[in-house]
């Protein structure tokens, strides 16, 4: 098979048998799909000198992959300073969409004053348990790339509760040309619905690595068809992504599996 019939031909899923496997010993557990690439395109953003952001990207799916709805979970807003005037629209107001929905909004200052205070060394735990408590972390996406230096790095190599960029503010109609953005909770709503319901996040690793991780769903045996109905749309939507992955042609290896879990292939490469 050539390189040119690969891309055009993808090859053989193993889904239905993998999903199976996983059932078999791991029930109701979060299950991550897994793609080994042969050589990762490196399209972070660029930082400092050859230092790249891991990009998160947004994979819509066809059915819920995060086990707990949106008002169930955890979830820590972190925006630009000063951190106030998000407060008072999303989260004081009581007449507001966004009323209730985040547990924590902190500003992007707030939040490196606090993890270095928890750092005692490089290698401190403590400095990683006031973020990744969380099971779900979003931040204003114009300072997305500011996270990679401020929080814990395991947060980027994991991709569980990687960072997930939104949009906070819009253009209000009512108001002259030229006038600043507004925050709108209604478009913030919107999205975190979006997100919780029916996407998840690929992690974009940094130059020189070659592992995406994604979740996928929760091995529940009375959801199989639509784990596997998951597992197959972000197969294509995450190979299809050439900045990301880079077609099949640079494709090593796709797998899932759960925490516990040995790796299971889903495409006979």
């Amino acid at each position: 098979m050539t390189m040119t019939d690969k891309v055009v031909t993808p090859p053989k899923r193993l889904t239905a048998q993998a999903v199976s496997g996983l059932l078999s010993k791991h029930p109701n557990s979060p299950v991550y799909l897994q793609i080994t690439v042969k050589k990762n395109p490196g399209k972070g953003k660029p930082l400092e000198g050859n230092k790249r952001v891991s990009s998160p990207v947004l994979i819509s799916l066809p059915h819920r992959a995060r086990e707990k709805k949106l008002n169930d979970m955890t979830i820590c807003l972190i925006v630009k300073d000063p951190q106030q005037k998000f407060q008072k629209v999303l989260e004081d107001d009581k007449n507001s969409p966004t009323h209730d929905l985040f547990t924590e909004i902190v500003s992007i200052s707030k939040l490196r004053s606090r993890v270095a205070a928890s750092k005692p060394s490089s290698n401190s735990k403590k400095a990683q348990i006031s973020i990744e408590k969380f099971d779900l972390i979003v931040a204003q996406a114009n300072i997305i790339h500011l996270l990679p230096d401020t929080i814990p790095a395991s947060l980027y190599k994991t991709g569980k509760t990687v960072p997930v960029p939104i949009q906070i503010t819009a253009k209000d109609p009512k108001l002259p040309k030229g006038s600043q953005e507004v925050i709108d909770p209604r478009l913030v709503l919107y999205q975190m619905k979006k997100l919780v319901n029916k996407s998840t996040v690929l992690v974009i690793p940094k130059q020189g690595s070659t592992c995406f991780s994604v979740l996928v769903g929760i091995s529940d045996p009375d959801t199989m068809s639509k784990l596997i109905d998951n597992i197959n749309t972000a197969i294509d939507g995450i190979v299809g992504n050439v900045d990301a992955v880079g077609g099949w042609s640079n494709v090593v290896s796709i797998h899932i599996k759960t925490a516990d879990s040995i790796s299971l292939p889903v495409v006979d490469l």
